[in-house]
């Protein structure tokens, strides 16, 4: 069974080692969400990420090819 993956990063000015070496600095980084990575971020050593969703693009309307849209 695959560990479930969370997405971390430390805060601001700190770096926090990775559990199976490297370095976790403030850009977010997915990592297996294991005890190691859960008492980093109980201890404020780590931050969790909140995860984006993409938003879905608006529709918009087409201008009139060759012309302006105002009508006179």
């Amino acid at each position: 069974m695959a560990t479930k993956q969370i997405t971390v990063a430390a805060p601001e000015g700190l770096r926090c080692p990775m559990e199976h070496g490297g370095i976790i600095t403030g850009s977010p980084v997915q990592v297996p969400n294991t005890r190691f990575y859960q008492r980093l971020i109980a201890d404020g050593s780590l931050v969790i990420v909140p995860e984006i969703k993409p938003v879905k693009p608006v529709a918009t309307k087409k201008r009139q090819e060759g012309g302006h849209d105002d009508k006179q």
